[in-house]
């Protein structure tokens, strides 16, 4: 109802790497339509929480670097009109880098991962090719 999708029909949360995997699902079927595809962004787009990330489901407090990355990824082939704030997504992805190299899921988490350096990776060439497009930053 909310425009996201659960991992299961029972499921009581919405989550954002469901409705990444849904949507890319539905894309790839050429199943999807406009208005399902306006609500899945719309829904991503509410996930992201005031640490600049997006967060897994509504009720999870922080981002992590998964749901930033499944959701930038999703959000940036459904339409360009869909633009998270894009300064405090920098702002996160930046949190979650470590001094020694690598990513972390969070910026609350000091360790690194060879998973979450991935879409650490990922989110920083989303973020590049989304500011590239959009013309964010150009000298006028």
């Amino acid at each position: 109802p909310g425009g996201g999708f659960r991992e299961q029909p029972t499921g009581e949360l919405e989550q954002t790497n469901a409705t990444a995997a849904a949507v890319g699902y539905l894309t790839m079927a050429e199943a999807i339509g406009r208005e399902q595809s306006q609500r899945a962004a719309a829904f991503l787009l509410r996930m992201q929480a005031p640490d600049g990330g997006l967060r897994a489901h509504e009720k999870a407090t922080g981002g992590d670097l998964l749901s930033a990355f499944t959701g930038m990824l999703t959000l940036a082939g459904l339409d360009s009109s869909h633009i998270p704030n894009l300064a405090a997504i920098a702002r996160f992805v930046r949190a979650t880098a470590r001094p020694a190299g690598g990513f972390s899921a969070s910026g609350l988490d000091p360790g690194t991962d060879i998973e979450y350096t991935y879409y650490g990776v990922g989110c920083l060439a989303i973020l590049r090719s989304v500011v590239a497009a959009s013309g964010v930053g150009r000298r006028n």
